[in-house]
Order: C-alpha cells, then sequence, then structure tokens
C-alpha cells in the first residue's frame, strides 16, 4: 500500500491560514538551512503548538512559555555528529529543539550551553548524531518568550577521525599533506599514512593509481581502500570546510588510464579495478563527489569483475557496506559489472545519488554486477552496454533493493535493463527506454519471482508476470531524453521530470530512507499541480522541484484564451524570457497572442495547439532546444497562424515525432530546422534557415495549397548506404494546373538535395491530360535524386514522370503521360471446410498439371494438432474456370503458423511445403512425390517456431547437388538453422538441427543475397526495434560474430511484412516491408552490398500483407497490397503500378483502383491460376456468417508493349517517329524526350534509328 507521511500535530502546528507568515513562522514553511551560518529573526514571528518536551533537556534553562519561533529544516549530505550551535555576540537569549523526520518528533532540545568566547550570555547548542538524507527541523525560540534577531550556524563533526589529509596534483611544494599548502600530490601518499576515520580531502585533477599490492603486473595499481576512510573529492584547493565544495566544477577524476593514452591507445593497459575497496573493514569507509573513469577488468578471477570499483574479502560478519555517494562512473569496461560490481555474496555496497554513465561489461551488468549485497538510490543509470542486463545484474546469491533510481538508455545483447536472479526489492523506480539487439526490449527479467518485491515502479511495457502492486507502465514524461542532438545516451539528456508526469507523487514514502534526490532536492515534496496524492515521493532518480523549473502549465481557466493573461496558466502569471509555456492536453487548444511575446521556451506533451499570432511576434530565447512537441512515445501537435506574423529562435528546432504547421504566409526565423522520424512539417510562409529532412515529413501549406519559400539550403540526410537514417519526404497537392492556386510550389532559394521521396497528392476532383506538366519546386541548384516519386489519386490511365528541379530553367518537374492501367475482375470465392480461418497460405503447383494450387495452415482451436489445407486448382474447360477442390486435411503440429515452399527433397521441383509448429517446437516437412501425395517429417526446432525462410544457407561442395536448407525464427529469440542432407530424388527427408543463432522478435524472415557475396543472408524483420536485421550468411549456416546490420524502419510503424524485389531494375533485390502500425510501406533499395535507407509512403489505413509481381508485363515490378481504404472504411486489395522508366533511377510508383472491395481480404498471393500469361491474385477472405474463404481476382489488364520509340503510335519504329523528334526539337515533349532526360535532342533521335522497325 502506498503510504503517505501525515503529521499528525498538522492541526495545531501549522496555522498558516491564521496569520500573515513570515519566513520559518511555521514547520509546514520552513527555513532551508545550510552547513554554516543561517540567519534568522523571530520578532514577527508567533508561537507554534505543541511547546517542546523540556524533560529532554532539563536544567538548561529552556523556558519556553509560549515563545515567538523559527524553524530550519536541514538534511545532511553525510552521516555523523553535526553542532548545531545559536553562538552569535549580538544576538539574544535563544532556546533550541532539534527534530528528526517529522514536526512532532523532538530528539534534543537546549536552553543554555557552556558558555564560549564570541558568544552572547547564553546561547544554545545540540550536538547530535545525524542520518544522511534524512529531514532533520531546528526549531530556535528565547528564554521565557523574547524574541529577537541571530545566527544558527551548523557544522559537521568527523566520524571521529582525528586527521584530514590534503591532495591536490597541481601542488608545487608537497609536504606533510596536513594542509593545503603542504598537500600531497599523489593520492597513495595520502592513502598510505590515513587511519582510522581520517578524512582525504582531494582538489581538482586526474589521479591515477599506483599501488600494486606487491604485484609485477602493472594493471595490478589500483586506488585500495582498507579502512572506514572518508574520501571527499570537488575542492579547489583552499576550503577549510566539506560544505565549501563544487563537485562539478572542481571535479576530480581518479582514472584507471595508467599511461593517459586511452584517446588513441586503447585501453589494454589500463588498471584493472580504479579502486578496490577491501569488505573487511573496522567501519564504512565513504567517498564522495569523484568520478571514477576508465577502468578495464578484462582478466581472469577478480579481474574480470568491478572495473570501477570491485568490493572483495568481505567477512560474513562483518555487515559492513562502504558508501558511494555523489559520484559518477563513466566509460569503464569489465567482463561484468563494467562501473561496479560485488565479487562474493559476502560483499556489500551502498550506493546513493549516483550516476553511472557509459560503462561497459563483455558479459553481465553494464553499470553493476552484484553478486552481495546493494543498496542503490536516488541514481541514475544511462548508457550503459553489456552482453546481458545493461544496467544491472543481479547474481543468484545476491540482494538487491533499488529506491528511487532512473535505469534508463542502457543497451545489451539481452535484456538492456535489469535481470534478476537473487532476491531484492525494487520501489519507486523508472525503468524506461532499455533495448537489446536480440530480444524484444523487454525492461526487467525477473528468473526468481517470488524472491523479488517490486512496487510503485514505472516500467515500460510491463506486463503482469511483473507482479506487485502501484506499478505504471505510462510515459514518465523526461523534460530532454533525447537532448539537444536529438539522439540517446551521449551524456546531454536530461531525465528530471515534467510536469503532469504520471511519476509526480506516485511512489511509496515508506521505502524512502534517503531524503535527498540527485540534485540534492529534498525527495518527498507535494506538487501543488497533480491532484489528491499529497506530500508522496515522485518516482526516479529526480523529484521535481516546481518552484524552480520556470515552467508555466496552461489550464486555459481564465476568461479568454489569451497567452498573456496571468489566469490561464499554473502558477497563476505569464510566461516571460526566463520561463516555459508547457502544454498538457486531451483536447484541441486554441490561443491567441495580443503582444509580442519573449518567452525561454515552448513545450508541448501531448494535444493539438493552435497558436493565433495575430500579427505579432513569438521570440524562443532557449540556448537548447526552443521547441519540443511530443515526446519519445507520443505524437502532438502544434500550429502557428496569423498573418504577418513571426517566429523567432536562437537555436535551432528539432522535430521528433512532432507535427508542426505554420499557416497564413507566416515567417520564421532560425538557425536550423531539423524534420526527424515519425514528425510532420506544414508551412505555407518563409522560412530564413536550412531545412534539414532525416526521415521526416515536409508538406507545403499541409492539405490546403500554398507556397513554402526556403532562404536556405534543403538538406536530406539519407543518402544510399547505412547512414542510420531515414529518406525524408517532400509532399505537394495537385488539384489544378495553376501554380500557387491550384498546386503547391516549394522555393528553395539555396541549394537543393533531392534525395527524397516525392509524394504527390492528386484531387479527387482533378484529371489531368497528357502533356500536363507541373513547376512545383524552384531551386537555384540541385544535387541527387527522388529515391522513390509516389502517386496517391492519379487516374490509373496515367503514369508521371519525375524531371529533378534546375536553376537553369523553368522546372516541370511533373511530367503527365498515358499509360495501361492494372486491373483485375470480380473475385471468385471457395468456401473452406473449416470454421476456422487458416493461418498462413502459400501459392504452388503441387499435383503436376500446371495449374497453381493453395495450401494453407489451419490451427486446432482446441489445442491439439493443425493441419495442412490444400485447395487442388482444377484448371480451365474452354473459357471457364473450374474453381478448386479442396483435399483431406493433413495433420501437423500444434498451433501450426507460417507455412513455405522449396525443393526439400532435391528432386528438381520446388513443390514441397513447410511448416512451422509454434506450440511443437517443430517444423513439419511435407514432401511431395509431383502428384499432390506427401509425406509428412517433423524436425525439432528451438522453443516457439514462428516464421521459415527456405534456401541454400548450407552449401555443398561440388559436385554435390545443392539443397534447399531451413531457417525458423523462434518466439524464444533464436533462429533455428535446419540442414538438408536428404538423398538426390528421393522422398527420404533427412534434416538436422545444426546450429542456432541469436536474433531478435521477429514477424517474418526472407532470404536474400544482400551483399552479393555468393553467401545466402538471414534477412529478419526485427519488429522490436522495427528495423530489418540483415545477418550475413557465411555458406555453412552461421553468421560472422558480431555482425549484425540494422536498416531502421519509422518509429511506430510496427512491420509485419517483409518481401524482396527489384523495384528500380538495377539488378539488385530491394526489400519492401508493410507496416501495420503507421498505415505504411518502407522500400529500400538494394547497392551491390547493402541496402540503403528505408523511403515510406502511406497506403491506406492498417496494411497487413502484400505481393510484388509484374503484373502488367512491362518489365517492372509491381505491388498488391491489402489495406483499409481511407474514404470508404473497407478493406481491399490496393494495386500500386511500377512506372519506373529505366535501370538504377528514380522508381515511379502509382496508387490506382483496387480489387477485392467488399470480401475484406486480409493477405494476398498471387498465381495465374486461368493459365492466360497473367498473375491472378489470391486472397483469404471472411465471409462473415459463411466462414473463411479463398478469394481469386483474375488480372484482366490490357498488356503494355513498352515502345517508347514509337512516338506516333502506329506500331512500328519509322520516318514518323523522325520526324516527331525534329518536330518537338528543344523541348520537354515528353512523347518525343524517348529518354526521358528533360529535353529532346540528338539522344532521342539516336535511339530511334537504333530501333528501327517493328515494335517488340
Amino acid at each position: 500500500m502506498r503510504k503517505i507521511i501525515t503529521i499528525i500535530s498538522a492541526v495545531v502546528l501549522f496555522q498558516s491560514g491564521i496569520y500573515a507568515q513570515t519566513p520559518g513562522d511555521f514547520c509546514s514553511s520552513p527555513i532551508s538551512a545550510i552547513v554554516g551560518p543561517n540567519s534568522f529573526d523571530t520578532t514577527n514571528n508567533k508561537p507554534t503548538l505543541p511547546e517542546p518536551d523540556e524533560s529532554q533537556c532539563l536544567n538548561t534553562y529552556l523556558n519556553w512559555n509560549s515563545s515567538p519561533d523559527v524553524w530550519f529544516k536541514f538534511v545532511p549530505a553525510n552521516s555523523g555528529f553535526h553542532n548545531f550551535s545559536t553562538c552569535d555576540l549580538t544576538s539574544f537569549d535563544t532556546s533550541m529543539v532539534l527534530y528528526e523526520n517529522f514536526c512532532d518528533s523532538q530528539v534534543a532540545c537546549n536552553g543554555d550551553a557552556t558558555p564560549e568566547n564570541g558568544c552572547q550570555d547564553f546561547h544554545s547548542a545540540i550536538d547530535y548524531n545525524l542520518t544522511a538524507g534524512v529531514p532533520y527541523y531546528i526549531r530556535i525560540g528565547g528564554f521565557d518568550g523574547i524574541t529577537g534577531a541571530g545566527t544558527l550556524t551548523i557544522d559537521p563533526q568527523t566520524n571521529g577521525g582525528s586527521t584530514t589529509w590534503y591532495v591536490d596534483i597541481s601542488n608545487t611544494a608537497p609536504g606533510s599533506g596536513t594542509d593545503w599548502d603542504s598537500a600531497f600530490t599523489y593520492v597513495q601518499d595520502a592513502l598510505n599514512i590515513a587511519t582510522g576515520n581520517d578524512q582525504i580531502w582531494i582538489a581538482e585533477g586526474t589521479y591515477t593509481p599506483t599501488d600494486t599490492d606487491n604485484q609485477k603486473d602493472p594493471r595490478e595499481a589500483s586506488f585500495r581502500i582498507h579502512s572506514s576512510l572518508e574520501i571527499y573529492g570537488g575542492f579547489q584547493g583552499n576550503e577549510t570546510s566539506i560544505s565549501q565544495r563544487d563537485p562539478y566544477l572542481y571535479r576530480v577524476i581518479l582514472s584507471g588510464d595508467l599511461y593517459g593514452d586511452d584517446d588513441f591507445g586503447g585501453m589494454n593497459e589500463n588498471a584493472y579495478h580504479v579502486i578496490q575497496i577491501d569488505g573487511n573493514v573496522a567501519a564504512e569507509p565513504i567517498l564522495d563527489s569523484l568520478f571514477i573513469v576508465s577502468g578495464n577488468a578484462d582478466d581472469a578471477g577478480a579481474n574480470k569483475y568491478g572495473a570501477g570499483i570491485i568490493v572483495i574479502n568481505s567477512s560474513v560478519s562483518s555487515g559492513l557496506s562502504a558508501k558511494i555517494s555523489e559520484c559518477t562512473f563513466i566509460s569503464n569496461n569489465a567482463e561484468n559489472g563494467g562501473a561496479i560490481a560485488t565479487y562474493t555474496s559476502n560483499d556489500r555496497l551502498f550506493l546513493d545519488r549516483v550516476i553511472i554513465r557509459n560503462n561497459n561489461a563483455e558479459q553481465n551488468g553494464g553499470a553493476i554486477y552484484n553478486n552481495g549485497s546493494l543498496l542503490l538510490s536516488n541514481s541514475l543509470i544511462v548508457g550503459n552496454t553489456a552482453g546481458a542486463a545493461g544496467a544491472i545484474y543481479c547474481a543468484s546469491d545476491s540482494s538487491t533493493t533499488i529506491t528511487n533510481a532512473t535505469l534508463v538508455q542502457n543497451r545489451a545483447d539481452y535484456i538492456g535493463g535489469l535481470v534478476i536472479r537473487g532476491s531484492g526489492v525494487a520501489t519507486n523506480n523508472i525503468i524506461w527506454g532499455n533495448t537489446d539487439i536480440n530480444g524484444e526490449h523487454e525492461q526487467v527479467a525477473n528468473y526468481l519471482p517470488t524472491g523479488w518485491l517490486n512496487n510503485y515502479n514505472c516500467v515500460q511495457n510491463i506486463d503482469s508476470t511483473f507482479g506487485g502492486t502501484g506499478n505504471i507502465s505510462a510515459n514518465p514524461m523526461f523534460v530532454a531524453e533525447l537532448g539537444d542532438d536529438g539522439e540517446p545516451g551521449t551524456g546531454d539528456e536530461t531525465f528530471d521530470l515534467l510536469p503532469r508526469s504520471p511519476c509526480i507523487d506516485s511512489g511509496d514514502n515508506d521505502a524512502v530512507t534517503q531524503f535527498l534526490d540527485l540534485h540534492g532536492n529534498y525527495r518527498i515534496v507535494d506538487d501543488p499541480y497533480v491532484a489528491g496524492n499529497g506530500a508522496v515521493v515522485d518516482m526516479g532518480a529526480y523529484e521535481r522541484d516546481f518552484n524552480t523549473d520556470n515552467i508555466y502549465i496552461w489550464t486555459g481557466s481564465g476568461d479568454n484564451s489569451l497567452l498573456t493573461d496571468p489566469n490561464n496558466w499554473l502558477p497563476i502569471g505569464a510566461p516571460d524570457i526566463n520561463t516555459s509555456m508547457f502544454f498538457n492536453s486531451t483536447t484541441n487548444v486554441s490561443t491567441v497572442l495580443d503582444i509580442q511575446m519573449n518567452i525561454n521556451d515552448f513545450i508541448v506533451t501531448s494535444g493539438n495547439i493552435s497558436i493565433d499570432l495575430g500579427g505579432y511576434a513569438l521570440y524562443l530565447e532557449s540556448l537548447g532546444n526552443p521547441l519540443r512537441i511530443g515526446g519519445a512515445d507520443s505524437v502532438a501537435s502544434l500550429q502557428f497562424s496569423g498573418i504577418n506574423s513571426y517566429v523567432y529562435t536562437n537555436t535551432s528546432i528539432d522535430l521528433y515525432k512532432s507535427n508542426l504547421s505554420f499557416t497564413d504566409d507566416i515567417y520564421l526565423y532560425t538557425p536550423n530546422l531539423i524534420v526527424r522520424d515519425s514528425s510532420n512539417l506544414r508551412f505555407d510562409g518563409t522560412m530564413y534557415s536550412n531545412l534539414t529532412n532525416v526521415g521526416g515529413v515536409v508538406e507545403t501549406a499541409g492539405r490546403s495549397i500554398g507556397t513554402f519559400t526556403v532562404n536556405g539550403d534543403l538538406l536530406n540526410m539519407a543518402k544510399l548506404g547505412l547512414s542510420g537514417n531515414l529518406v525524408g519526404s517532400l509532399v505537394f497537392d495537385i488539384q489544378g494546373n495553376a501554380q500557387h492556386e491550384n498546386y503547391d510550389f516549394l522555393n528553395i532559394v539555396g541549394q537543393a538535395d533531392m534525395s527524397c521521396l516525392i509524394g504527390l497528392r492528386w484531387g479527387p476532383l482533378f484529371t489531368p491530360t497528357e502533356g500536363d506538366v507541373f513547376d512545383i519546386m524552384g531551386v537555384s541548384s540541385s544535387t541527387g535524386s527522388p529515391s522513390i516519386v509516389y502517386s496517391d489519386g492519379l487516374p490509373s490511365h496515367l503514369a508521371v514522370r519525375w524531371v529533378n528541379p534546375s536553376g537553369l530553367r523553368v522546372g516541370e518537374e511533373v511530367v503527365v503521360e498515358t499509360t495501361g492501367a492494372i486491373m483485375f475482375g470480380n473475385g471468385s470465392s471457395h468456401d473452406l471446410s473449416s470454421s476456422t480461418a487458416p493461418t498462413d497460405m502459400v501459392v504452388g503447383e503441387f499435383n503436376g498439371d500446371s495449374y497453381p494450387d493453395i495450401a494453407m495452415t489451419v490451427q486446432d482451436n482446441s489445442g491439439g494438432n493443425g493441419s495442412v489445407v490444400i485447395l487442388i486448382n482444377n484448371g480451365m474447360s474452354g473459357d471457364n474456370w473450374l474453381g478448386f477442390t479442396e483435399s483431406a486435411p493433413i495433420s501437423v503440429g500444434i498451433s501450426p503458423m507460417d507455412i513455405e515452399i522449396g525443393d526439400l527433397n532435391v528432386d528438381g521441383t520446388a513443390n514441397d511445403l513447410v511448416i512451422a509448429n509454434n506450440g511443437s517446437n517443430t517444423v513439419s516437412i511435407l514432401s511431395n512425390d509431383n502428384s499432390g501425395i506427401f509425406t509428412k517429417t517433423d524436425v525439432s526446432t528451438d522453443i516457439g517456431p514462428m516464421y521459415i525462410a527456405v534456401g541454400d544457407y548450407v552449401e555443398e561442395a561440388e559436385p554435390a547437388p545443392q539443397r534447399d536448407d531451413i531457417f525458423v525464427v523462434c518466439s524464444s529469440f533464436l533462429g533455428s538453422i535446419l540442414t538438408n542432407s536428404s538423398t538426390f530424388r528421393t522422398r527420404a527427408i533427412v534434416f538436422s538441427h545444426t546450429s542456432s543463432i541469436s536474433i531478435p522478435l521477429t514477424s517474418d524472415v526472407e532470404p536474400s543475397d544482400v551483399n552479393h557475396d555468393k553467401d545466402l543472408d538471414f534477412i529478419i524483420l526485427d519488429s522490436a526495434s522495427e528495423e530489418i536485421r540483415v545477418l550475413h550468411g557465411t555458406g555453412a549456416g552461421t553468421t560472422p560474430a558480431m555482425v549484425v546490420t540494422g536498416n531502421p524502419l519509422p518509429s511506430s510503424s510496427n512491420p509485419v511484412e517483409l518481401h524482396f524485389a527489384d523495384f528500380d531494375l538495377d539488378g539488385n533485390s530491394d526489400a519492401i516491408t508493410v507496416n501495420e502500425g503507421n498505415d505504411t510501406l518502407s522500400i529500400l533499395l538494394g547497392s551491390n552490398t547493402e541496402l540503403g535507407n528505408a523511403s515510406t509512403f502511406p497506403v491506406g489505413t492498417s496494411p497487413t500483407s502484400l505481393v510484388t509481381y509484374d503484373f502488367d508485363n512491362d518489365g517492372d515490378v509491381d505491388i498488391v497490397v491489402s489495406a483499409i481504404n481511407k474514404s470508404t472504411i473497407i478493406r481491399e486489395l490496393t494495386l500500386i503500378r511500377n512506372d519506373t522508366p529505366s535501370p538504377g533511377g528514380t522508381v515511379v510508383l502509382s496508387a490506382g483502383d483496387a480489387a477485392g472491395t467488399g470480401d475484406t481480404p486480409v493477405s494476398v498471393e498471387h498465381g495465374d491460376f486461368d493459365g492466360d500469361g497473367l498473375e491472378d491474385l489470391a486472397s483469404l477472405i471472411d465471409q462473415g456468417a459463411n466462414g473463411p474463404g479463398v478469394g481469386i481476382y483474375f488480372n484482366v489488364t490490357a498488356v503494355v508493349v513498352n515502345c517508347p520509340e514509337d512516338i506516333d503510335g502506329d506500331g512500328s519504329i519509322a520516318v514518323g517517329d523522325l520526324l516527331a523528334i525534329i518536330s518537338a526539337w528543344g523541348t520537354s515533349n515528353p512523347s518525343a524526350d524517348v529518354n526521358n532526360d528533360g529535353v529532346v535532342d540528338v539522344s532521342d533521335l539516336l535511339a530511334v534509328v537504333a530501333s528501327w522497325g517493328p515494335c517488340p
């Protein structure tokens, strides 16, 4: 149960509504006290009740007597005795009371302390042993109720050590180390002499260890902590108190880079451990405010654990934990525990307010490997990598308690976040955005669920197996989880919580033992803008400080919609140059600007926000990211409008998963505008900056017609090659022939990089004619060419030709030409005998009659063995197709999923079947005797087979015949390679499970030789990372170690199907994916060595399946996809014709007619079912009450004769065509421009002469 701290005596202590309150007048609003002097004045204060318990300090003359009092709150950074004193020569006779944790839990008091020189006649003093992170309240009144001004001085004492030792690497005259002037220059000098509870103060600088413990290996050098020392960093070198430090300004770096050569020489010579803590200590050592870097524990035994810190040699009885606080661990590498490790089950460690960033473990625990006892609180673990458990690995003998930590953006081969094999407790944590190479980005893998308690955590993609209470999976809403560079894990991220985060006031107060967050702010604070929870701790490493984050939250509670109305904001007021506007809405918000406004930045986390600037200017003054829209897994939108309005930013606008619109011919001044993945920029107006498109969509004027002028360059950052970027899109609406009025115009004043996708949306009321040209772009010069030009809504008898824009002449980028439409007739349906819808189907010729048949997998609803159902094509009788005959079902394994076809019995005919039996952990191979009689053989796989690729993965030595092997991807994140050893031309099937490879969560798999090395590659559709994973084959059924290539797809695309085809006619296989999540298809054009970057275009709603084939026999590959028509809301088969003009050029696609409308075709395959030479379509259809069926749609396309040199269309290339060339000389006439280079010239004439005679 979540616990809320309740102050029992609140009724009498907190009377803030009765009197005008002065600072510290009540415990509910105490003055924050710091180490050192703190001023106060009780003159205008009021008494609070109840009065102190004087029995704790009898005979010290407390004599409270309803004294007016002042309250301080102090949270110590370190445990130990602290002295509280009101000694001040000018002050009055004070009395003082100390409370621990709560305002009514009195622990000490004092009226008159021992007189001291320099103090008033009667002052108060308390010495008390404080616990770090616990809040203490100091209440000061006067003897018999007198008042006045004074000073509270707080002095932290040491843990009893007799000496403080000083270290300063910059000291030119080192000596005894007893003060800064005589400071040692080596930390080891201080370690050699310090004893007991001594303190070591270290000034800024980089220090390397020298103590090898008398071992010959120089890498054994380490800072060895053998006693209960207190080691503090962060000094400039002149301080007299620990409280005067600034650890981030004066960084103390303890480095394992023994030779200072990491930047150019690698880490092979680095120390195994920067710090070793001997667990057998008399008291608990403290390490505070240190940067621990560059250890490399890559050896054996203990020397492969804990490169930053290893805790070792603890005894069972010691029960002591070293305390590490306010330290940062960076760039350490180990086999286990990149930054930190406890070596045995006896070793203990307490980490509070630490940052562990960018460390690596080759095996387990990129940040921490715990084999003993670990307490972790108020800490950030980010950007670490490992083989398993990118953040923390808890071994089987371990006990782990994690409280108020943020584990984010860690990465591993398996399980990017937390792996649990021991006992423990996790409370108030945020575990988010951790990823793995092989898996489904599971945040937590708990292998001991009965020994682990999980309560009040925010965990991405949490499921019921996580257990516990109070856990959530909503986006935590970090301030800037990608930082200014737009990339995770690079160190510029900010993981504080934005207002309205679901993690605010959502934790468990009972779990909090350390009361300062990672910033040093008090942990349990009531955020007044979160309703109902009261003073409850936030989840994660940072407590949101609503008093200092300078964010105004839009409420719209005022009487108008003005941005400047204070009543529209929380807190009440208006944003200014030092504050942020914050919108977090579930509805549409419309606001108005009525005066020029200067703010720091603009944040929209959800909702559709519209700002009418009203002819005024909005200045965003931030030096970071001035405009943040949406979050890492959410999309929001912001629109600026208003004629003669302006938006200015000091720094670049960077959009990720964002929708940003400018309308009404608005003006934007910004250094650069970057449009990234899943972002949409709609602009009608003028922008003074460069426009960089990294996988986003740029629409001129949105769905309206308009002009977008870019006074700068257009940069598209996705040229062919594995840049890791997506291909951006430029989208234009064409609703008529008049520029600016009926179709969009994009004007690039600078240079335009055309390496993008061009989208053309044709208006439904406009029918262009052959020869129409559209000047949609103006540029001063251009480079590159579009990967794809995609038309949506163009009448199916028309095609477009693309001409790259040029500054040398008036542009005619889009040229309309006549072509033949791909047409399919009405469907013919076949009912299936089973009431269960098939899970998959393939088309093949099974019975030797030359007509293609259909095979389908059908699961058993009761959990038994499924079956394969085959529809035998009955062929033709004259002009009539005779339909199918359903064969008796063939029993296979439990829950059959994918079915594929291949030559598995090595008889030279690809008509055998293989089925993935998900519930049986087998594949069933059905060997065909070429007459449609099948023999079944089952072969074991890894757990959970799902999808199959058939190909020659294991090459045979000549002269042995090449055989089709089987690659099966499984839900257990393994791919099974089944090697074919079948005998030539026999029905004896011999397959063996020869190896397994690690894979991610997969939604499809295909064979292809992407790098053209003649070894078949394993091509996996990674649905977890939303990418195409290429595992290069070796020809031996294996993949090279550590060679993983990922081609990203758009975020939230949820890819469900993968195919290969040559769309650009260059002889290389291109990949195409069906992206059900964002209603798109993505094409990745292949080269001789790799797949390029994804070009993505929309296709209706919820596409589920596609096929590729040259359906109009014009020489290029077309596409048919099952999707829901956005206008009719009916699923159909959308036909996308390929009109690519020349090999290796821009792919030209056009979505036109549809087939299967009204039949609900959920999947699609192809085959020439009626034997007329044209490929038909087959689809699994939903027939409602009639049950599942198969629909066949016959191809009735008029065959296109591709003869571009026949200009006059008379069927032959002759004199008339020469005359047509001469007549159109020097123009861009599309009919006479035979080679499509944009001008009719001698090259076209030569093409006509070379093709002289009848068209082929």
